[in-house]
Parts: structure tokens; sequence; C-alpha cells
């Protein structure tokens, strides 16, 4: 034994250092469980918990410093109740722009996973047809973020898939909105992910086996961000929350007109020398040929790579991404420069909408009674 620290968060809980790596015991020392996890076999010459971010930092011997990132499992090993779930209390955040894995070369550590880790425990795995959820929620109680075992039947279209087993279980979550939902097919040149949250107190909710449990989670500000200011983030999450809100718009425009378009060539297809064939032909052809020039205005379909976007001009789909990440990246509020770029897409983009309702609805109107007419409805 080189070394003994007791968990100052957690009376009880002690870390042992030795010749041939750490240990740690919930009873006073009773009974040990190794914690070598990925660390070498290595003597351990003193160790510490860091108390403002609760990791436990060891220094070896010839193996450099190591760090064990978040207590709180450990800490809260055990709490559990009779219910079988159990939602930890999670460290706080820090919302800090960039980061990302470790690199340098393969004996390059690894930077902890994600800026919100959020862990709870089942006593049983679910049934299949069982669904496990966490929600992150606003300050205001407005929904953030979903993550569930079956995305697609969540209340949030946009839920991140969560698997899960007995036993603990842990979420990473990017302090990130969900992600803006894409046009079908396209390619995107820039992200899609969603805006940045606000510092402040947010609320972790976990469902499952037909219990809810919540627990606060703080989210902090980039202590290096001296210029910003709360009321400023919220200013700027407020503007680029109506850039995604259209831009969501625009994909779901363009979306429905692409599927319409497939729709009316398969029905010519069906119809091929048939009577009347030729009237929906031409009808289809004006209606069509508008559908694609609106949907050509909206999003750039030729591009397909990182290299083609050079080649064809940019349409408004693409302007609109350029704004928000420019908008949602800055650290210091909304330009004004930002908002005069968003009131001229925002001209067009009404023009298009306009255009869009139209072809979708009256135009389209018309087609199907063209359709009825004939018998091909």
């Amino acid at each position: 034994v080189k070394v003994v620290r007791e968990d100052p968060v957690r009376p009880g809980l002690l870390y042992l250092g030795t010749e041939t790596g750490i240990y740690a015991s919930w009873d006073q020392g009773q009974r040990w469980q190794s914690l070598q996890l990925n660390l070498p076999n290595s003597p351990i010459n003193d160790l510490v918990v860091q108390s403002e971010e609760n990791d436990l930092v060891a220094a070896t011997s010839g193996r450099s410093f190591w760090i064990l990132d978040d207590l709180t499992p450990l800490q809260q090993a055990g709490d559990a109740g009779d219910e079988g779930v159990h939602l930890l209390r999670p460290r706080h955040a820090w919302r800090i722009a960039g980061g990302g894995g470790g690199g340098g070369g393969p004996t390059a550590g690894a930077n902890p996973a994600g800026p919100a880790r959020i862990h709870f425990t089942l006593a049983d795995a679910p049934a299949s047809t069982d669904t496990v959820a966490v929600e992150i929620r606003a300050p205001d109680g407005g929904l953030v973020r979903t993550f569930s075992t079956h995305p697609d039947e969540s209340v949030s279209p946009g839920a991140d898939p969560l698997d899960v087993s007995a036993g603990l279980n842990r979420v990473v979550w990017d302090l990130r909105h969900e992600e803006i939902p894409n046009i079908p097919g396209a390619y995107v040149f820039g992200s899609l992910q969603g805006r940045r949250v606000v510092p402040g107190t947010y609320e972790v909710r976990l469902h499952a086996a037909g219990v809810t449990q919540s627990q606060p989670l703080e989210v902090r500000m980039d202590p290096r961000a001296d210029a910003a200011t709360v009321a400023a983030m919220q200013e700027q999450d407020a503007f680029v929350a109506e850039v995604a809100a259209e831009l969501t718009e625009i994909h779901r425009a363009a979306g429905d007109v692409d599927d319409v378009n497939g729709q009316i060539d398969g029905l010519l297809g069906r119809i091929e020398g048939r009577t009347g064939a030729e009237r929906v032909d031409a009808a289809a052809e004006t209606l069509t040929g508008d559908l694609k020039t609106v949907a050509d205005s909206l999003y750039q379909a030729r591009v397909v790579d990182g290299q083609t976007v050079i080649n064809f001009p940019s349409r408004l789909k693409f302007q609109y991404i350029i704004l928000h990440g420019n908008a949602e990246g800055a650290e210091t509020g909304v330009t004004q420069g930002a908002r005069e770029v968003l009131g001229d897409l925002r001209v067009r983009w009404t023009e298009h909408r306009a255009t869009v309702e139209d072809l979708l609805g009256r135009r389209l109107d018309e087609f199907n009674r063209l359709l009825d007419e004939l018998g091909f409805g």
C-alpha cells in the first residue's frame, strides 16, 4: 500500500494506490475492487480527488498522470431504491465550443466522452417492446433532446437511438438541440447539428419500467468567453432558433415537392398507352416543370460531395446552413450582419414558400381533378 484517500463526497468510499494499481472500497476497506480499467500495471505514488471537476487523479511511477473522469457513478453506487430504476445526479457540464477525442498518436490520452454524461441503472434489461427514454428539458420546461430505445415512436420525432442493458448505463449529451431534419437524399455541405444550449440548470428525466425520475443538470458558461453574457447567449439562441425553424421549413417543402414529383412520374408510367394519358402527360409536364424549378431554387440537387459544391451555384438551403453555422458558433452574440443576411434570405424564402403552397395546393388539386375526370384517380 502506497496511498489511501477517502472520497470527499461519499464518506466510506476509499481509493487505494498500490505498487500494482488502484482499488476502491465502499465499506471502509473491508472489501476492495480493482479500478484498473485501462491503466497500465504501475506503482501509484499519489491519489487526489479533484474537487471542482470530481475526477480521480493518479500520479504513477513511470507512466505519467492518469485521470478517471467523473466519479459520479462510484459515489452514487448502491443508492437505488426498490423501483429497480435509478437516475444518478449528473456532474455539471461546460458549454465549450470545439473539442473532441484525443489525438497525436497511439500513446495520446483520450478526452472525456462529451460535455454531459448522464448515468442511470436498471435492475433488469427491458423487454424489446418496452421503451426507455431520457429527456433533456430546458429551464422553462421545453423539450431540448430525447434519447429513446424506440426513437420512431417517441413524442420527439428527432429522438436519438438509445441502447440499454441491465446495470449501469450512460447517455452522452453534446449540449445541443436535436439535429435539423434534412431533405431525404440531399447532400449537406456544412452541418445540420442542433444549436448549443444556453448556460443554465436543465432537467434530466428518465422514463423506464413505468417509473419517471428526474435530476438537475447545470450547464456552465465557458470560463474563457469573457465578453459573453447569458443575456447575449439567450438573444443568440432565439435568433439561431429562427434560422433553424426556417431551414426546417425549406427542407420539408423541398421534400414534399420531390415526393410529389416522384408520385407523378410513377403515375405516368402506370397509365402509359391508356385513353386520356396524353392529356395527363401534358398537364404533368407543366406541373412537374414548375415543381422542379422551385425545387432547384430551394436546394442544389447536383451537389453530391465536397468537391461538386464548387461546380454549381448555391441555393437557399446552403445559404441558410452557412448562416446557421456562423451564428450558432459565435461567442459574442448576434451581429447586425447576421440579422441583415437573415432578412434577405427570408424575403426569398417567403416568395418560394408561396410558390410551393400554390403548386402543392391549387395546382395539384387541378391535376387531381383531371385524373378523376379521366378515371385515373
